[in-house]
């Protein structure tokens, strides 16, 4: 258990990174998990796969600094 909890320690994503960014906002953090949404909506796939996507953008975004043109 201390294991998991370590390792969850690890990957934990600072809420607060959208306030930080000066090129990010919500609204364009609202547009991506939506084009996520269609995706996996068109495909079909799990909520899981969702879930996951959206924590892989979060961690991505709070850790990256990235322009709009990149977005």
């Amino acid at each position: 258990m201390s294991y998991v909890l370590k390792r969850e320690d690890e990957f934990r994503i600072d809420g607060s990174y959208l306030n930080h960014s000066q090129v990010l906002s919500t609204k364009m953090r609202v547009y991506l998990v939506r084009h996520i949404f269609k995706i996996c909506n068109k495909f079909d796939l799990l909520r899981t796969t969702l879930h996951t996507a959206v924590h892989y953008l979060d961690m991505f975004l709070a850790k990256s600094t990235i322009i709009n043109d990149q977005l």
